[in-house]
């Protein structure tokens, strides 16, 4: 597909995770310069969610269903990132999070109530770690998640992190 159709962007859905998908998918994706998604089917409820996933691929993006990035990141070297340390539903939280959702959003979302999405995020922070009064545990947490996750580039980032 590849081969024939280099500026093909592609957008794979699945009834579940499988490990041949994601090295279809990164066979797929390397070397490309077009965007690419892998969702578990349950993540997609409306045509409106999947008409924004299929934009966001054509602008380039990469999108991974939080189960399917927890895969991702056990197969990669990321031994001792925090993010090996959260359970799937916090990853999936922690996912989004980072697209910008209210805590009640998430919980509508997950079919959760607000105070176990709460009790979700509260785990994150203690599993992260000690974080400077300065800083905010909510923005720290969604970049380590960005940057553990390849989403944020390495000259978007300083060193503080």
């Amino acid at each position: 597909l590849r081969e024939a159709w280099p500026e093909t962007a592609i957008v794979l859905l699945s009834a579940y995770y499988d490990v041949k998908g994601i090295t279809a998918l990164r066979k797929f994706s390397t070397g490309a310069s077009v965007g690419c998604a892998y969702l578990l089917k349950h993540t997609i409820d409306t045509v409106d969610q999947l008409t924004q996933v299929i934009f966001s691929v054509n602008e380039r993006r990469i999108i991974l269903d939080p189960t399917v990035m927890e895969g991702l990141i056990t197969d990669t070297e990321t031994t001792g990132s925090f993010l090996n340390d959260l359970s799937p539903r916090e990853l999936e939280v922690l996912s989004w999070m980072s697209k910008g959702y209210r805590n009640s959003t998430i919980a509508e979302i997950l079919c959760l109530e607000p105070k176990t999405v709460e009790r979700h995020i509260n785990n994150i922070y203690s599993k992260l770690g000690h974080i400077p009064a300065s800083k905010d545990q909510r923005v720290h947490s969604i970049t380590l998640y960005l940057r553990g996750t390849g989403q944020l580039p390495e000259d978007e980032w300083n060193d503080e992190f």
